[in-house]
C-alpha cells in the first residue's frame, strides 16, 4: 500500500478478455514523396510536382535556399494530381534554389 492513499486495497484478479473491436479505418497505402528542383537565374520560379497514374496528393511543400524568397503559392493541383509552388526573390538577383515536394498515395 502506498503512503497517503488510505482506503486502497490490493489489486484484484485479472478480468475476462473483452470482445473484438470494430474494424479500423483504411491505411494510407502506396505513399511516396516526389520532388523536383528548380535552379535557374530567374527571379520568379514556379514548379509542379505530379503524383503519377493511380496516385493522389496527400500534402506538399517546399524549401528555398535563401531567406529573401517570397512564396506566392503552395497549393494542390486540380483534382489532387500533385503540388504547385511559385516563388520570387526579393533580393537583387534570382540566384536561388526552389525544391517542391508532394506526398502522394494510392488513389484507392
Amino acid at each position: 500500500m502506498c503512503a497517503g492513499l488510505a482506503g486502497i486495497g490490493p489489486v484484484g484478479p485479472q478480468g475476462t478478455i473483452g470482445s473484438t473491436g470494430l474494424q479500423g479505418e483504411k491505411a494510407i497505402l502506396g505513399w511516396e514523396i516526389i520532388s523536383t528542383l528548380v535552379s535557374t537565374n530567374a527571379v520568379y520560379k514556379k514548379a509542379d510536382v505530379e503524383c503519377g497514374e493511380g496516385k493522389v496528393v496527400l500534402s506538399g511543400g517546399y524549401s528555398v535556399s535563401r531567406p529573401d524568397v517570397r512564396i506566392h503559392e503552395s497549393v494542390p493541383l486540380t483534382g489532387g494530381a500533385g503540388w504547385r509552388v511559385s516563388a520570387a526573390s526579393e533580393g537583387i538577383d534570382g540566384v536561388y534554389d526552389l525544391w517542391v515536394y508532394a506526398i502522394c498515395m494510392n488513389e484507392e
